[in-house]
């Protein structure tokens, strides 16, 4: 029955947001200081650290890490940040990082106020996964934004994805509350709750972005 009330959760969200445009999302904070859990024990023959630009370019022949120009381009114009997990000089896993606003669709943007650093787009290649590495590669990343002054990292999972949020409260994420953004006649109107506007987390109408 429980499965089935789960399901049932899973197809009201994803309609809400395939066919209305109403996104709805959980938004999830972890301390920057937490090291990895027991279980994330990475081969010795992964090493894990900051991607260069020069890496992250040579990735960009590779169709399997989902990398584009075009996003790749942006996110090292706005200053954000690739950690990476690499395997014979090979990226296996990375995950990125963002302390201004980066983008989540053409015209909506996503940001975090200081002391909180925006985490998006990990990925993991099938040939790796089951290793930890995304946890190592967020407790490594972490630890380098705690040096500058940040002590938490916010990021956000849909309300559907039941994998990710039960991997997120694994990795010592806990929930903070919800946000999203709706589109009404071609405008992006954004919204979130008392909890998550506290520490400066919003998706961004970039058309408008005073919205």
């Amino acid at each position: 029955m429980a499965r089935r009330e789960t399901g049932f959760r899973e197809r009201i969200f994803r309609i809400l947001e395939r066919r209305l445009g109403i996104h709805i999302y959980r938004i999830r904070v972890r301390r920057l200081d937490l090291t990895a859990p027991e279980r994330a024990r990475v081969p010795e023959s992964v090493e894990i650290r900051r991607a260069t630009t020069d890496e992250l370019r040579e990735g960009l022949r590779d169709a399997e890490l989902g990398i584009s120009e075009t996003f790749l381009t942006g996110a090292l114009n706005r200053g954000d940040h690739c950690f990476a997990a690499f395997d014979a000089g090979r990226i296996v896993a990375y995950v990125w990082r963002s302390t201004g606003i980066a983008v989540h669709e053409e015209d909506v943007g996503v940001a975090a106020s200081p002391p909180y650093v925006y985490g998006y787009k990990g990925f993991t290649r099938s040939t790796h996964r089951g290793m930890g590495l995304n946890v190592a590669l967020v407790a490594f990343a972490g630890l380098e934004y705690l040096e500058v002054g940040y002590t938490h990292l916010a990021a956000f999972v849909a309300l559907y994805n039941l994998a990710s949020l039960a991997n997120s409260q694994e990795n010592g994420f806990s929930d903070l509350g919800y946000a999203g953004y709706f589109r009404w006649f071609g405008r992006v109107f954004p919204f979130r709750t008392p909890s998550v506007r506290r520490i400066g987390f919003r998706f961004i109408d970039t058309a408008n972005p005073r919205q």
